[in-house]
């Protein structure tokens, strides 16, 4: 099966931030994509709502002990300074409540995070008068298989080559289209232009001390399949060149905002099963790709299947069942029938 995958070199300045594929820039201001940044109204802020999660199937259960803050560039330096955050917790419901000063045009971001899940971001502008409401679903990490040549998540679908002897970690990938919803800040560059993602993903990394990293001495290279969803939307950066090159994005999580980050190139995801020994008949004959051909051959054909017929089994217990009755017969004196006898 074909899975087109992306390649990019340099991808882990941030890599505890999210990690983006983006396939087109655009002019104009972005809109707020899966996460509907908005305007709502200060001065004070009220921020509420709940905290579910998910293993990415199904219905998320309510999870308590969220981590929920509420940032405010009230001077408008594009940093958090002191005094510029505001913290709660999720109760058993998952419900959190909180409330912060905000004046018309702060920019705000509300993070949600919650350890084993990848983190969310809201973004918003702040108005005359308000509530902002957000109920969120985080998404569960699954664990990275990790060994001398990288970390890996189960079926490949995000690969990291290059890291440090001893790292480990965990990672989700997201669709763009069916999990729009989990796509952190707003489908939009710090400027304002407008981003289309190809897929997305989210990495948390350990060291072999079992500390977070978020920064790498040495660039380290991504793969991340790109679903079939957004093959469409691919344009290739640089056309003169032998591959399809884009854009590479992270998500810085303090400003809530995506920033260029390098680019990367697809590459041809097909994978081949190489057989690991050989099988071989006595006359030495190799039955790779030269399988035993069987006594009696029995077709099947569409019409069988979609009545629920077998031939196959049908005929192999039609002569199981003929030499059954010949062994009988053999063990008979006479190869007659067996006579019944009485005592």
């Amino acid at each position: 099966m074909f899975r087109s995958s992306l390649s990019h070199g340099s991808v882990a300045r941030r890599i505890g931030a999210l990690i983006v594929v983006m396939v087109l820039t655009a002019c104009g201001s972005g809109g707020g994509g899966g996460n509907d940044a908005g305007v709502y109204n200060g001065p004070d802020l009220w921020a509420h709502g709940r905290v579910s999660g998910s293993s990415g199937s199904g219905q998320g259960s309510a999870l308590s002990g969220a981590d929920v803050v509420v940032t405010v560039d009230r001077n408008g330096n594009g940093l958090i300074d002191g005094g510029e955050s505001s913290a709660t917790t999720t109760d058993s419901d998952g419900a959190y409540s909180l409330t912060t000063a905000a004046s018309e045009g702060d920019r705000v971001v509300v993070s949600i995070r919650s350890d084993g899940y990848a983190p969310q971001f809201r973004t918003l502008v702040a108005g005359p008068y308000g509530e902002a409401l957000f109920d969120v679903t985080l998404t569960e990490l699954e664990p990275l298989t990790c060994d001398a040549a990288g970390c890996a998540l189960e079926g490949r679908q995000l690969v990291l080559e290059g890291l440090p002897e001893g790292f480990g970690g965990s990672a989700a990938v997201f669709n763009p289209v069916a999990q729009a919803d989990a796509f952190p800040g707003g489908f939009e560059e710090r400027d304002g232009a407008m981003l289309i993602s190809g897929v997305f993903a989210s990495v948390a990394l350990t060291d072999d001390n079992g500390d977070p990293v978020t920064t790498l001495a040495a660039p380290a290279t991504v793969r991340m399949a790109v679903p079939t969803d957004t093959w469409s939307i691919i344009v290739d950066m640089d056309p003169g060149t032998d591959r399809i090159e884009v854009p590479l994005y992270s998500f810085d999580e303090e400003a809530g905002t995506w920033d260029a980050d390098g680019t990367g190139h697809l590459v041809d995801g097909t994978g081949a099963r190489m057989p690991g020994s050989g099988v071989f008949r006595l006359d030495g004959t190799n039955m790779e790709n030269n399988g035993e051909k069987p006594d009696i051959r029995i077709p099947m054909s569409p019409e069988d299947w979609l009545a629920n017929r077998d031939p196959q089994l049908d005929k192999a217990i039609e002569l199981l069942g003929g030499k059954a009755e010949t062994a009988e017969r053999e063990k008979t004196p006479g190869g007659g029938k067996p006579e019944a006898t009485s005592r």
